[in-house]
């Protein structure tokens, strides 16, 4: 009977099952010289290992960001609906305290509320290739204000070990 052969994807799901139910002495975690033995019996060189732990860590890192991103939209959409609420709640209490009925105030509230309503649409369905732009604008702005940030640092020697600021 011919022995059992693997794509390179069944190979990764088999391997990545096997070290997650391995114990190595109560830490799960594996140490970057297990991970070149484990390379090296797999044929994988050195160079190669090293490329693909750095392509990796520059996914995770880029997930981490789109992950921030997508809090901080998040964070704009409850600013938003507390804001509603608190502005669209005093001028409801002043309508009705001046004129013992809702009439303008209503007015404010409805179509505040259908702005809300899209905004929540475009935070919460945006479209993956819609959601990627923005990211992408995100993440460029915010590299250039670490850049920037990190300039006027240096320009103003703020980034000195000796500087007590």
């Amino acid at each position: 009977m011919a022995e059992p052969r693997y794509r390179p994807d069944e190979v990764q799901e088999i391997l990545g099952l096997a070290i997650a139910r391995a114990s190595h002495d109560g830490d799960d975690r594996l140490g970057f010289s297990q991970l070149q033995e484990i390379a090296a019996e797999l044929g994988i060189g050195a160079d190669q290992l090293r490329q693909a732990e750095a392509d990796w860590r520059s996914g995770r890192a880029r997930d981490q960001e789109r992950q921030t991103f997508l809090a901080q939209r998040w964070q704009r959409w409850r600013q938003g609906l507390a804001r509603f609420g608190i502005i669209n709640g005093f001028l409801v209490l002043l309508n009705w305290l001046l004129q013992q009925q809702l009439s303008w105030s209503l007015g404010i509230l409805l179509l505040w509320g259908m702005l809300l309503a899209l905004d929540t649409w475009r935070t919460a369905w945006p479209g993956e290739e819609k959601l990627e732009q923005q990211f992408q604008t995100w993440r460029r702005k915010r590299q250039l204000k670490q850049s920037v940030g990190g300039w006027l640092n240096r320009a103003l020697g703020l980034d000195r070990p000796d500087n007590p600021a």
